[in-house]
């Protein structure tokens, strides 16, 4: 997604096709002492750890989102507009209060 929205800003007459070279399913973790109460269904070989996992995924939000902080328009103007699904900010929600301490924040060696 970032790619493709660093593309549409920088050049968008052209069109990027994007597509998951996986896909992996997270679901409450039996018994629930594993690492966040969270495992993976088939866990791909390779796979980061499931804190680290989150804390990627949880990252990513804030960065796309067109606000002052965000990499979009509003913020650093990196990447073109996202649209983050509603799904997908609900469950952000969700696990910054569950997770507040896995959200990568920014390098400031890379601001600009």
């Amino acid at each position: 997604m970032l790619i493709g929205a660093s593309i549409r800003l920088h050049a968008p007459e052209l069109e990027v096709v994007n597509f998951a070279t996986y896909r992996v399913t997270v679901a409450p973790a039996e018994p629930l002492t594993a690492p966040l109460g969270l495992s993976f269904e088939h866990e791909p070989q390779g796979m980061w750890d499931m804190e680290r996992y989150v804390s990627l995924l949880m990252g990513e939000v804030p960065r796309l989102t067109d606000d002052a902080v965000g990499y979009g328009p509003h913020g650093a103007g990196y990447i073109a507009h996202v649209d983050i699904p509603e799904e997908v900010q609900m469950a952000f929600t969700l696990l910054k209060e569950q997770f507040p301490h896995l959200i990568r924040e920014a390098n400031p060696a890379f601001a600009s």
